[in-house]
């Protein structure tokens, strides 16, 4: 944290981001001024937006432009929050303590009332699971319906499709598209899971993400297991060649043995 005054003598207290301190509160008279003016004149911005029709937002500028720019960075910015979540303990942590406070301060207030089927949390109670914290009536009415045969089937499918979509960016269009191109066998073997009900795993590079098709479990087990490095596989070739030449020359003098 980086404190100190502004221009204009209010206190800051801002992160060091590599640009200028920014007091929030001579923005706010700046747009509270600018909000005024159009108001009794009227104007447009760099993208001729009638400011009266658009608004400024709190930063001073036009909200429809703002919300281009913040639609149109959103992957970025999305990306950016993963990329600090893998690689920032700290962070990451904090913004987790930071959710489940809200939550919980959310939860436990006087009359809330849960997002999902409105049940008020003072006459239902909620439910605490490690750091999940649910509606009681709501978490009753889930575990009647999961527990139907026909619920647990597609409860089993939504997740498995869901758990494909967040682990390698592929819909589960895309996976049966890929099994189909495939006919249905591993890429590597041609052959099928051997356990009933398994199906082919989806096969990627660790580096890069992409996904290269889909395995089964040992030939997907025995890649890890190399390392995904060609050369130890061109390597592990070469010795069961050599092995497998040795042991055809055993044999055949074993056979010309018998013979004479």
């Amino acid at each position: 944290m980086r404190k100190g005054v502004c221009k204009n003598g209010h206190p800051l207290e801002t992160k060091e981001k590599g640009h200028s301190k920014k007091c929030w509160i001579c923005i706010g008279g700046k747009v509270k001024t600018l909000r005024l003016v159009i108001a009794e004149q009227g104007g447009e911005c760099g993208r001729g937006h009638d400011l009266r029709k658009a608004g400024i937002s709190n930063q001073g500028r036009c909200r429809i432009c703002d919300k281009e720019y913040f639609a149109r960075r959103q992957p970025e910015f999305a990306a950016e929050r993963r990329l600090k979540r893998t690689t920032d303990p700290e962070w990451r942590e904090k913004i987790n303590a930071s959710k489940l406070s809200k939550y919980h301060e959310k939860m436990t207030r006087a009359g809330a009332m849960c997002g999902k089927r409105l049940h008020y949390l003072d006459e239902v109670g909620v439910y605490w699971s490690g750091k999940t914290r649910r509606c009681r009536g709501c978490h009753r009415e889930n575990q009647k319906r999961h527990s139907i045969p026909e619920n647990q089937e597609r409860l089993r499918q939504t997740r498995l499709r869901a758990r494909i979509k967040n682990r390698y960016g592929i819909t589960w269009q895309q996976y049966e598209s890929l099994y189909r191109q495939q006919g249905g066998v591993c890429a590597i073997c041609q052959g099928v899971p051997l356990s009933p009900g398994k199906r082919l795993g989806v096969d990627h590079d660790h580096s890069t993400g992409k996904v290269r098709g889909l395995l089964c479990g040992l030939c997907n087990t025995a890649l890890g297991g190399f390392r995904e490095d060609p050369s130890l596989l061109r390597a592990a070739i070469a010795y069961l060649s050599v092995y497998e030449e040795s042991d055809t020359q055993r044999k055949e003098q074993q056979r010309e043995q018998i013979v004479h």
